[in-house]
């Protein structure tokens, strides 16, 4: 059984050196987003991916329909081609937008807060407000993504390596 030994610790050796990690570099997200989107990144390169309030809205929110001017943005992986949403920004009051379509998307707004009159005030008809300020999250994703791969092929290369070298072993002795 002694003579078992080399060829084992060096199919074991084999084994530990032989699992792989692939990693898969893309760029970083982007810096800023509009509100109502939040910084990814994918093959399709970085994105502002618009956020949905299909798992409910935080308390002072609503769910309400917003008009975002969004840009398909197509790239390639290892599952195959892909295509990702890019929130450009707000469409204008006619639905129209310089870059991108404009596309009705569900989303959390806060709740307008009732307003006090000031005493003595005059009564106004409101205007509408401008479009929120870009968002200055940092995004919590990695530049690096790590796809798994099988090292099942140089183990049982190893294996068969192995068995070869114990087969040349006992025709030695």
């Amino acid at each position: 059984m002694n003579h078992l030994k080399q060829p084992i610790l060096f199919f074991l050796g084999c084994a530990f050196f032989l699992s792989t990690a692939h990693a898969d570099k893309v760029p970083s997200p982007p810096a800023k987003c509009p509100k109502h989107s939040t910084p990814s990144v994918s093959h399709a390169g970085p994105a502002c991916k618009p956020t949905t309030c299909k798992a409910g809205c935080k308390k002072g929110t609503t769910c309400q329909v917003v008009k975002l001017c969004i840009e398909k943005r197509k790239g390639y992986s290892s599952g195959g081609k892909l295509t990702v949403d890019h929130v450009v920004g707000f469409c204008d009051p006619k639905d129209a937008c310089q870059t991108g379509k404009c596309e009705s998307r569900k989303t959390c707004v806060a709740k307008a807060a009732p307003k006090k009159p000031a005493k003595n005030a005059k009564k106004t008809k409101e205007t509408p407000s401008s479009p929120p300020a870009a968002s200055t999250t940092k995004p919590a994703s990695s530049s690096c993504q790590s796809t798994a791969r099988s090292s099942l092929p140089g183990l049982t290369l190893s294996f068969l390596v192995m068995l070869v070298f114990v087969r040349i072993r006992r025709r030695s002795k």
